[in-house]
């Protein structure tokens, strides 16, 4: 069944965006004439379309879209100045000044800063000698940059048991064009893998069950956060606030340094110690008030193979650790979700790894303004993009209480990061109610209500992941959370089961069907895939083929990563497969689907295992993978253009002025 997109009348917008972007050609650039000056302010992209290099900066690239709103100011010798704004392609031009003149672009945000000085784009101030109509301007947003069109992926694989002596490889390391199924595996069909084998940076033993990833362009430094699936225990030395730090100094593999606690900490802005809420899975906890007494119901074995019950686990999945990660990287400042306490958590990062964590604070989402009212439940928070300076936050309303999917909504709500006190503003919020590929979303259920013979299901909203496009498009994943309570060849959530071979409603075969949408910036407020201003694709309904290779519809697996300029992004996806193929060799392997933001296409897939083998303990179609990250370097950084001596009498730095030596 093709989904059936969410009601317009839901569409709530934000602010807007700080400047329009347009790409190159457009509209007729502003007029500049002989004797004017003028040229074009563009943003700068580190990749392009199809290709296998990265763009050079300061040189402007087919793809690369005019700025909108600069500011520009034009001065001569005399004093006489010129103030003028780029138009929506970019483009600038002062009236018949005298020449020399000082050209200074000024803009607002703060986020944005000037490129290289390179053929063909200029710094921030220039100085132009006699009329010209080529004068360029180019900046760019550090946070996006790569020095290659082929970066580094990193994710995670998730793995059946306590985790205790677990040596296998858990962060991995993939190239962004890696593509076929890992080679360390065989497929469904028996043939070993052909796709390269990814390097490890950590493994299960030393991170346990995680799910978010930030990677701190400047330090080359990767943050993993702890996340509650049930089956898979934390670190052995970990808990449900642990973050896990790798050192990308070197290249990969990363160095695993160790991890930190927000467990108990005191946020530096007042309100309670962190709490990011605990599970029982020991023998110590078994005979607990409200637990059954018998430690079988709750303990997890080491070996991956053996199945357990992780009776407490189950209600509490979404509800409890860390749910997604992000940086400001200007800041040097690690944002988080505390699901337990439904809080964003920031914490200063900008310190070497034994200092950390550095300051923590905390901001209560239910006591923010801005935050919306949840009917028949509660709101449950999991996404968290930084985007040119700003913070989103990703958000469902379960209808747990009501068991009503009229409840069910999701939100997208933006925050200040320097003043998150002061709220959140509404970018988008939609009904969740819709006629969904795959099965349509249920209400969020602490109770076990699978549906299905053989593989079981009953899909549950969390959105888990905000990604923007250079066009200041958002795309927004979601997972499905039965596909974190559920697993592969395991008990189902029931005291006292010992024989996983008896009854098959006491036996999980768990198929996780998850959601990826695409938000169109459309006149600087945002709309959802399926209406006027935001079409469906080439798929029915849908913009993405996001079809799993088993022919189920919203395989997502509710993780994204996108290089800005690529017009492709990367989605976690249960058994990825090419384009037009059956994907049969391809059933229950894990991994990436590369899609077009362009067309909704598969561009390219890339397997990390094949969990169909319920020896080996990954978890055949439910979640098996965590967050997608891209290892990137820091943006470079320049300085200097000219110095010179100014006389008294001006203001500025003309070209005529005499210049310094050393």
């Amino acid at each position: 069944m093709k989904k059936k997109s969410p009601s317009p009348s839901w569409y709530r917008l934000g602010l807007g965006l700080p400047f329009a972007l347009a790409l190159l050609p457009t509209a007729v650039h502003a007029a500049c004439n002989t004797g004017d000056v003028g040229g074009v302010a563009y943003l700068e992209l580190p990749v392009a379309p199809g290709s296998t290099a990265a763009n050079v900066y300061g040189q402007r690239e087919a793809n690369e879209p005019g700025l909108a709103g600069i500011k520009v100011k034009v001065v001569d010798a005399a004093g006489a100045e010129q103030a003028v704004t780029t138009d929506a392609t970019g483009a600038w031009s002062a009236t018949a000044p005298a020449f020399p003149v000082r050209v200074e672009f000024l803009w607002d945000q703060a986020w944005l800063k000037s490129t290289v000085s390179g053929a063909g784009s200029n710094t921030s101030v220039q100085f132009i000698d006699a009329s010209n109509c080529n004068v360029t301007f180019g900046a760019h947003n550090p946070d996006d940059y790569s020095d290659t069109a082929t970066p580094f992926y990193i994710t995670n694989l998730q793995q059946n048991g306590s985790g205790v002596g677990n040596t296998a490889p858990s962060i991995q390391n993939v190239r962004y064009a890696d593509t076929g199924l890992n080679a360390a595996f065989k497929d469904n069909k028996g043939t070993q893998g052909t796709g390269p084998i990814p390097s490890s940076s950590a493994a299960v033993q030393q991170v346990g069950s995680i799910w978010g990833k930030a990677f701190q362009k400047n330090t080359q430094r990767l943050f993993a956060s702890t996340v509650l699936q049930r089956h898979i225990g934390f670190a052995p030395t970990g808990d449900a606030g642990s973050i896990y730090v790798m050192d990308y100094a070197s290249g990969t593999p990363g160095t695993f340094l160790g991890s930190f606690s927000l467990q108990g900490k005191t946020p530096a802005n007042g309100g309670a110690a962190l709490d990011f809420g605990t599970v029982c899975r020991s023998a110590a906890c078994a005979a607990d008030a409200g637990n059954t007494g018998r430690e079988l119901d709750y303990t997890l074995d080491a070996s991956p193979a053996n199945p357990n019950i992780d009776l407490d686990a189950f209600a509490k999945v979404g509800k409890m650790s860390v749910g997604d990660l992000d940086i400001d990287q200007s800041a040097n400042t690690l944002w988080l979700t505390n699901l337990h306490q439904k809080s964003l958590v920031s914490v200063d990062v900008k310190d070497g790894f034994a200092a950390l964590p550095g300051t923590v604070n905390q901001y209560l989402i239910g006591s923010l303004p801005g935050v919306p009212a949840c009917t028949g439940g509660e709101l449950r928070p999991w996404a968290l993009s930084i985007h040119q300076g700003r913070g989103y936050l990703g958000a469902v309303c379960d209808a747990l209480t009501s068991q009503n999917t009229a409840d069910m909504t999701a939100h997208v709500l933006s925050f200040d990061l320097k003043t998150p006190a002061d709220g959140f503003t509404s970018e988008i919020s939609f009904p969740l109610n819709y006629a969904k590929d795959g099965g349509n979303w249920n209400p969020w259920s602490d109770t076990d209500k699978k549906v299905g013979t053989n593989w079981k299901k009953y899909i549950q909203p969390i959105l888990s992941d905000i990604e923007f496009d250079e066009g200041n498009n958002m795309y927004v994943a979601f997972l499905d959370r039965y596909g974190l309570q559920g697993g592969f060849y395991n008990f189902a959530p029931k005291s006292g089961l010992t024989d996983l071979w008896g009854d098959a409603n006491d036996r999980e075969k768990t198929q996780s069907l998850g959601e990826i949408l695409k938000v169109c910036n459309s006149a600087g407020g945002f709309k959802l895939e399926g209406t006027a201003d935001c079409p469906a694709g080439n798929y029915g309904t849908e913009f993405f083929n996001d079809q799993a290779g088993d022919s189920a519809a919203d395989g997502s697996s509710g993780a994204m990563a996108l290089l800005k300029g690529s017009q492709q992004l990367l989605l976690s996806l249960v058994d990825p497969h090419p384009e037009g193929a059956t994907g049969e060799p391809y059933w229950s392997t894990q991994g990436t689907n590369t899609l077009s933001t362009a067309n909704g296409a598969i561009n390219n897939w890339y397997s990390n295992m094949y969990s169909g083998n319920k020896e080996i303990g990954y978890n055949g179609k439910s979640h098996s993978m965590g967050d997608i990250e891209l290892l990137t370097a820091a943006a470079p950084i320049e300085v200097g253009n000219r110095v010179g001596k100014i006389p008294t009498t001006t203001v500025f730095r003309m070209q005529t002025n005499r210049a310094l030596t050393a």
